[in-house]
């Protein structure tokens, strides 16, 4: 029995395999046969700079020869224009990224010369996110809001962000980051970057919302943002005052709720604001500050001096020439920041930059035909002992008289609270100081005032410091214009200056003498009580041009 129903199911075995030999074939056939097709994907991108291996997808999946050849059969930049150098391939299908732009790469099967393309996109390198910051927001039941998210740098990539709230019921989020408040309380937001293992948090509050008010100083550089508090719907404030920020060349002149002052504008410290249902943010709004340059003819005997120029703080000026301006007998050098000429010279086309309002002195020198040497004679019939160098408020010579005048000076009109300068180019104004304090014109400010030589009634007497000038320039080597020396040693050795002090310790009146000795050297201040007139002592007029 067994035995006939082994050989039942042989023959029938038999059969079956005889009958479907052709459709096994096909089937195997389907795995091994010649190549059919080739496949690439349609669109890939690689990082510029880096290398990535491209795969073909041969069918039949099984066939012998899955060998193919590669090529880059066009290129464009970023544009889309045509070009070339974006990308490179090698046989084994390794493509290279070089420039930023596109490449369209071909795959044809070694076997059969099926062919298939794939457009590569060469792409930027990623920018990771480094951080993600969120604002806290105050909201009330019902309300919803976009919060604001601020992902550094800027410029990173890939920064899609999912969201999650610690607690849905009382806020919701979606997908975009809208919030919305369904009942009072509080819920942690968390945004988390999709591919930077990066996340930020913030807090919204359900309830009676306050709103956040910042002051921004709105310029490259400028100090941080000044926090200005948490107010709720309605709250009524005072704006900040113009000393909030500081910009040196400008002037805050108020807030504006934009940036660019195209939103609602308010002054500075006076204005009140009624806080809305959002955060505010001040821009500080600034006007530069002008300054004016004015240009001085400093002694000038005629023509006009250049126009005044007005600049922006900050800003750079030209110097301009001296116009039409003249002087007798000098010629004009530049300009100076001081009308003594002691300030910083500045010569015409020369820049300047503004940093407050100015004066340039116009400064003169004379001219070769109308100069002088010291100890040669001057205008007026005395001896030059000092030139300055330039002419400057209204002068660059002096000159002594050519002898000595006699004088007192007088201490019976009483003692006067005052002091008198010691600098060279000061004897002048002592002079005047001193005849207004003193009526007794037998005294040596009076005499050398009224001093006249060769036509010229412009004498004084001089400094302490101008007459160390005569000493060095007309006595010390080869003494000329008769002045006393130690051989005339008496009471008119001695000369009167015009440095006076008030002595506070004994209140008398003490005026500066000096003598011609040889030695240059100025004996102690010396005062005398009230007897009346002091012996006589000598004068020099010396006078300025």
């Amino acid at each position: 029995m067994k035995r006939k129903l082994f050989y039942l199911l042989f023959i029938s075995a038999v059969m079956f395999f005889t009958g479907c030999g052709d459709a096994l074939y096909d089937v195997y056939n389907d795995f091994t046969g010649p190549v059919e097709s080739v496949a690439l994907a349609k669109t890939a991108s690689v990082v510029i700079g880096t290398t990535e291996q491209l795969r073909a997808s041969v069918y039949p999946s099984m066939t012998e020869n899955k060998d193919v050849t590669w090529e880059i059969v066009s290129q464009s930049d970023t544009s889309g224009n045509t070009a070339t150098g974006i990308a490179s391939i090698d046989a084994s299908g390794r493509f290279t990224a070089s420039v930023l732009g596109s490449a369209t790469v071909k795959a044809t099967t070694v076997d059969g010369g099926f062919t298939a393309e794939c457009v590569v996109t060469v792409v930027p390198t990623p920018i990771a996110i480094e951080s993600i910051t969120l604002d806290d927001v105050s909201l009330g039941t019902g309300q919803w809001r976009q919060l604001s998210c601020n992902i550094t740098p800027t410029n990173a990539t890939s920064t899609e962000l999912t969201w999650f709230s610690s607690d849905p019921q009382t806020v919701t989020v979606d997908a975009d980051g809208n919030v919305g408040a369904l009942r009072n309380g509080s819920a942690i937001i968390t945004a988390t970057s999709a591919h930077w293992n990066k996340s930020g948090t913030c807090t919204v509050t359900v309830g009676d919302p306050t709103y956040t008010v910042t002051y921004n100083s709105n310029y490259t550089g400028g100090p941080a943002s000044v926090d200005g508090g948490r107010y709720k719907l309605n709250d009524i404030l005072t704006l900040l005052n113009n000393t909030t920020f500081t910009r040196q060349y400008y002037i805050l002149t108020g807030w504006n709720t934009k940036f660019d002052g195209s939103g609602g504008s308010y002054a500075a410290s006076t204005s009140s604001y009624s806080m809305g249902a959002q955060n505010v943010i001040f821009y500080a709004q600034w006007t530069p500050v002008s300054y004016s340059a004015v240009f001085n003819g400093n002694g000038n005997s005629g023509g006009a001096v250049p126009s005044v120029i007005a600049q922006q703080g900050g800003n750079q000026i030209t110097l301009p020439n001296e116009n039409t301006l003249t002087c007798t007998n000098f010629i004009f050098i530049c300009w100076n920041t001081a009308a003594n000429g002691t300030g910083i010279d500045y010569n015409a086309g020369q820049s300047y930059t503004m940093t407050g309002d100015i004066t340039f002195y116009a400064k003169w020198k004379y001219d070769v035909s109308h100069s002088y040497v010291l100890r040669a004679s001057g205008p007026g019939g005395g001896l030059i002992f000092y030139d300055k160098g330039y002419y400057s408020e209204g002068w660059q010579y002096m000159e002594a008289a050519p002898a000595d005048i006699t004088a007192c000076f007088s201490v019976s009109e009483g003692y006067f609270n005052f002091t008198t300068g010691t600098a060279v180019g000061t004897g002048k104004e002592n002079t005047d100081t001193i005849i207004t304090y003193f009526t007794n014109t037998t005294i040596a400010a009076y005499k050398c005032r009224n001093y006249i030589n060769s036509g010229k009634n412009d004498w004084f007497l001089p400094s302490k410091d101008e007459c160390n000038l005569i000493y060095d320039n007309l006595i010390k080597i080869n003494p000329v214009g008769g002045f006393r020396l130690i051989s005339d040693s008496d009471s008119l050795s001695y000369y009167w200056s015009s440095t006076f002090i008030y002595s506070t310790s004994v209140s008398r009146n003490n005026c500066s003498v000096t003598n011609f000795w040889g030695n240059n050297t100025w004996p102690p201040y010396i005062w005398w009580n009230n007897l009346g007139l002091i012996p006589t002592r000598s004068a020099r007029p010396v006078r300025r041009f």
